[in-house]
């Protein structure tokens, strides 16, 4: 196994990926905010090499000790215990970098940027994807507008559980389980047929620097379109319980 070439089932002309690393470069004089880690960024790169065993790629040198031109009891056991070359592909190394910015966006980091390096040696490859985060964003001033006024009361008096807080960190995976909150708040309050489709958020980052305000907005219930494409909306119902059947058997 240990004299088998690592390479020997790799086309001609291609390499084998070997290694994925992340270096985050934080910026001076900025905090560092413990909303990720290299190694949760690590999820987001699409091409992975081979899978390890002790630190040792078994599975691929499994895999190479198979003739793919025969098909004996021996190289179809092979090539089920082990695992097929992973041929190095720019593109996904391009599409990495994008998730990665996506991602970082995604928790407050509006202006990092993401680059990716490859090492190359002997028809194998060692990618290096490095991020520059930037100053992060935070939130500033959270206010809401009702469209239906009936909600009001019960939201506001709820709003220290709120999930949002100015100081922290802007990420949209808080707006989004903050939009469950309050939804979860008036279901259990009544208010069976609202949904989360009901409610969004307006950002605003144009009064201050590296600042976004949040504007929580909570609609009428949508019922549907008129003729002329305008959405229907009502006052949201609340709902109450009626008749209770038990059912012996």
């Amino acid at each position: 196994m240990a004299s088998c070439s690592l390479t020997r089932y790799v086309p001609e002309g291609e390499q084998l990926l070997t290694k994925n690393s992340v270096k985050i470069h934080h910026q001076k004089g900025v905090t560092k905010d413990k909303s990720y880690q290299a190694e949760e960024l690590s999820k987001y790169i699409i091409q992975r090499p081979n899978k390890r065993l002790l630190g040792n790629q078994f599975y691929l040198r499994i895999y190479n000790l198979q003739d793919t031109a025969k098909h004996s009891w021996w190289s179809r056991m092979m090539r089920k215990i082990g695992q097929p070359p992973v041929v190095f592909d720019s593109l996904k190394m391009v599409n990495s970098t994008r998730e990665i910015n996506r991602y970082l966006k995604n928790c407050g980091f509006l202006e990092n940027s993401v680059s990716a390096k490859t090492t190359t040696r002997k028809r194998k490859v060692k990618v290096k994807y490095e991020i520059t985060e930037g100053t992060p964003w935070r939130l500033g001033e959270i206010s809401y507008v009702f469209g239906d006024k009936s909600l009001q009361s019960l939201v506001m008096a709820d709003s220290a559980n709120s999930l949002l807080h100015t100081g922290e960190l802007f990420n949209i995976a808080m707006l989004d389980a903050e939009r469950k909150r309050i939804t979860e708040l008036l279901q259990n309050q009544g208010y069976y047929a609202f949904t989360i489709n009901n409610i969004s958020f307006l950002a605003d980052s144009l009064n201050k620097a590296n600042t976004v305000n949040i504007r929580t907005i909570i609609r009428q219930n949508q019922l549907g379109y008129d003729q002329n494409g305008y959405p229907v909306r009502e006052m949201n119902r609340i709902y109450r319980i009626r008749n209770i059947e038990v059912n012996m058997d």
